[in-house]
């Protein structure tokens, strides 16, 4: 929404839910790892990833930002470090 409408100035009541969505939904099962969940975000370049319960019909349960991996106190530099990339989204 920011990317394609405020930054455009364009009035987000004009602005067709088609117009910005992503074209295809990346998601991630609940037993994944936060390690796994940031390669996905950046081999995917995405900022937001839609946990699914496989187990029921693929019902969306949550979603997972980089600000909830932020403050985690991971000991794994290298894993920190790409949390950091995705955290600066949103500075």
């Amino acid at each position: 929404m920011v990317r394609k409408a405020c930054i455009n100035d364009v009035s987000t009541s004009k602005v067709m839910n088609k117009e910005i969505m992503s074209p295809r939904l990346i998601t991630i099962d609940p037993d994944s790892s936060a390690s796994t969940a940031v390669d996905i975000m950046l081999r995917n370049n995405i900022r937001h990833l839609l946990v699914i319960d496989k187990d029921k019909t693929e019902k969306p349960i949550g979603m997972i930002t980089p600000l909830d991996l932020r403050d985690e106190g991971f000991t794994d530099e290298g894993l920190r470090d790409a949390i950091e990339e995705l955290s600066m989204y949103y500075k």
